[in-house]
């Protein structure tokens, strides 16, 4: 593994490039999703069932090839992959902005979702053969603030374009960003060409095997992930009602674009510390987060459901805490897994486990929804908060009675 000898990430070699593609792509990631669905809302008036069908063609590169794609990175020159990756985005940034029929369009759509899922386990691979153990701490924690700020800007510019031009011409300043990207991946190859392409030939299918060595024998990497699960299956649960439930609430429509805000700072608060949280708990402390995430959606629930007074500045702070315990849970579960995760199964196991997650988000609306229908809105954030403390103090007993072992191999 390449790695420079001094703490400071920036002056390990090459981090620096594969920093900026970080930025330029999470950048890229949120203002194609707010575009696309801008633009099919707006510019095709599209209806809910097109829409719909779109978000699932994007999704679903992730779920069906993902695993697949992240076995070709291990085998694969990483910075090639990369820059390949970004020539890709840009191609789909073009022709998404220059469609001239949605059904093109929406092809397209499906097009980015398999080019953003491509270049997630290349960036994995790149992250582990370039730092050491010890810097993939830092590394999370540096990578969090960027999703998160990205999080926060990109919808912005989106709604930018959507504003003072069209939504679909946004997808040229997206082709531009992949080209900065592209121009990162070349320079990056130029300064690591001893980053010598994957030596592993193994398959899908042994990375699967790896996968689920790690679940059996790895106690970390099993908490972590199942933690990390756990939080994905919750808030896929609750977090499409969530507009509905402000609404019933009797709050104002931008209340709910407030609260996406205040989970995105919770989690940069929760990469600002990451580091020494780590240093105190590391992986212990990942089935609490669960169970503090858990707290955040059962309070505003369970005031709801008893009638009780909300109060709009208690709201935003619970959904502060929430969004700082599923970073801290989410960036354990990122250095558990880079850590734990050998070498020549890194891509295939990075892919597997979002595809498991991405199941998750597939069937969670479906049964909140379900639910709401039956039960009411504020008892789903009810259950929901309820099935997070209880999976989080599950967990935890669990992790005091096993000792961890070391990675597969």
């Amino acid at each position: 593994m390449l790695a420079a000898d001094g703490a400071n990430l920036l002056r390990v070699k090459g981090y620096p490039s594969l920093l900026i593609s970080r930025v330029v792509g999470s950048i890229s990631v949120w203002l194609d999703f707010t575009l696309m669905f801008s633009a099919l809302t707006f510019h095709w008036q599209a209806d809910a069932q097109t829409v719909g069908f779109a978000l699932a063609l994007y999704g679903l590169p992730g779920l069906a090839i993902g695993p697949y794609l992240g076995a070709l990175a291990d085998r694969s020159q990483p910075v090639q992959a990369l820059a390949l990756g970004y020539a890709g985005r840009m191609v789909v940034s073009i022709l998404l902005a220059t469609s001239t029929s949605i059904n093109v369009f929406i092809f397209l759509i499906f097009l980015k979702g398999l080019a953003n899922v491509a270049m997630m386990p290349v960036e994995q691979v790149l992250i582990q053969r370039l730092l050491r153990k010890e810097q993939l701490v830092r590394n999370a924690g540096v990578m969090t603030l960027i999703d998160q700020f990205s999080k926060i800007g990109a919808p912005m510019l989106a709604a930018g374009f959507a504003t003072w031009s069209t939504p679909t011409a946004g997808f040229f300043l997206s082709a531009q960003l992949a080209a900065i990207g592209l121009i990162a991946a070349v320079f990056l190859g130029r300064l690591l060409h001893c980053v010598s392409p994957g030596s592993s030939r193994e398959s899908m299918w042994n990375g699967l095997v790896v996968f689920r060595q790690l679940l059996r024998h790895n106690t970390q990497f099993r908490t972590t992930y199942l933690v990390a699960l756990s939080q994905c299956a919750v808030l896929s649960f609750y977090d499409p009602l969530l507009a509905l439930f402000l609404k019933g609430q009797g709050f104002p429509a931008g209340t709910f674009g407030v609260i996406v805000s205040c989970t995105a700072a919770g989690a940069i608060g929760a990469g600002v510390v990451f580091r020494t949280i780590f240093a105190r708990g590391g992986h212990s402390l990942s089935p609490a987060s669960l169970a503090g995430f858990g707290m955040t959606v059962l309070l505003p629930g369970l005031l709801a459901l008893t009638r009780f007074p909300l109060p709009l500045y208690a709201l935003y702070v619970s959904w502060l805490a929430n969004g700082f315990f599923y970073g801290i849970a989410s960036m354990l579960f990122m250095v558990t897994l880079q850590r734990e995760a050998p070498s020549p199964s890194i891509g295939a196991v990075v892919s597997l486990a979002p595809s498991t997650q991405l199941a998750m988000l597939v069937a969670g609306p479906i049964l909140g929804s379900w639910a709401a229908e039956h039960v009411g809105i504020p008892t789903v954030f009810v259950l929901s908060g309820a099935v997070a403390i209880a999976s989080g103090l599950l967990l935890y007993a669990l992790l005091r009675g096993r000792p961890s072992q070391p990675a597969a191999t």
